[in-house]
């Protein structure tokens, strides 16, 4: 019994600090002025998976447009080209492993 009150109290203890420590962030940064009703179409599975299927879309586009600007389609500068894009060009990595993991 002395147990459960000794963890309840610690449980009061760390949601007292933590609810101070919000507080202090809040008053410095104003994160409650960003609390606004969500509209009831936006709440949904299908509006969320939409809005992240079409920002890597986007990605997609952008970083393979970037990584046409690099590449050489001809058999001979292919290689030369890709070992270019890996081993010089560090924003390419980016956009090289974008394009992967999409």
């Amino acid at each position: 019994m002395r147990r459960q009150r000794s963890v309840a109290l610690r449980n009061a203890a760390w949601g007292a600090l933590w609810r101070g420590v919000w507080r202090w962030i809040d008053e410095r940064l104003g994160l409650e002025d960003l609390a606004y009703p969500v509209p009831a179409h936006a709440n949904s599975v299908l509006y969320t998976l939409g809005g992240i299927t079409l920002f890597g879309i986007l990605v997609l586009i952008a970083t393979g447009i970037y990584l046409t600007q690099f590449y050489r389609g001809d058999l001979t500068q292919a290689r030369e080209s890709i070992e270019y894009i890996i081993t010089t060009a560090s924003p390419p990595l980016i956009a090289r492993g974008s394009l992967g993991t999409l």
